[in-house]
């Protein structure tokens, strides 16, 4: 499924925090705003379609979707102080899920040559990648293991496809959910680093 396809359910509310579309007011009245291009958005709550945001009298952007599932997941990480990483392969054994604190988070940080997405600072740090469009390259993937960064991804557009097939797209409140829970299992998962 493509990202462009896939229903906006995040918008951009005057104060520039996020609006799910289950808080957001129908229509106009909810004075949102696209997270990619920034055009006024329209609320579609009605009893046909899954409730959505459009954008209103222009076409539609292309990075809309990914934006805002971008916008989303790191808004996700700041607000919780534990995740759960996924499950690793020690000595061929597979340890399960374990759960990681931290204290606070900062996004887009630079690193190495690139932009990291999230930085968790706990314990130790751990550099969090959030696939909606490309997975981490092979670039990134050295760069991680290389320096010793600890480093997770979660693939974001797998986890909102997976509520989209439940008829639950506009849930956002299990949407973060499964961000914190790596979807709670190893599909759309990849453990990258030491």
């Amino acid at each position: 499924m493509a990202a462009r396809r896939l229903p906006l359910i995040v918008g951009v509310g005057e104060n520039n925090l996020l609006v799910p579309i289950r808080r957001a007011r129908s229509g106009l009245q909810c004075k949102c705003f696209c997270p990619c291009c920034g055009a006024r958005s329209s609320a579609k709550c009605g009893k046909v379609n899954a409730h959505h945001f459009a954008h209103y009298r222009v076409q539609e952007c292309t990075g809309a979707v990914e934006s805002s599932f971008h916008r989303f997941a790191k808004a996700v990480l700041h607000h919780y102080d534990a995740i759960a990483l996924p499950p690793i392969f020690v000595h061929d054994v597979k340890q399960p899920l374990r759960t990681y604190q931290y204290r606070r988070t900062r996004k887009e940080i630079p690193l190495k040559g690139f932009i990291a997405d999230a930085v968790l600072y706990g314990f130790e740090k751990i550099v969090v990648e959030l696939k909606v469009s490309h997975k981490v390259n092979d670039y990134k993937q050295r760069v991680f293991i290389r320096s010793g960064f600890q480093s997770v991804e979660t693939d974001v557009l797998a986890i909102f496809e997976e509520l989209v097939e439940e008829g639950r797209s506009e849930d956002t409140k299990e949407l973060a959910r499964r961000i914190i829970r790596f979807g709670e299992r190893n599909r759309g998962m990849a453990v990258h680093g030491r």
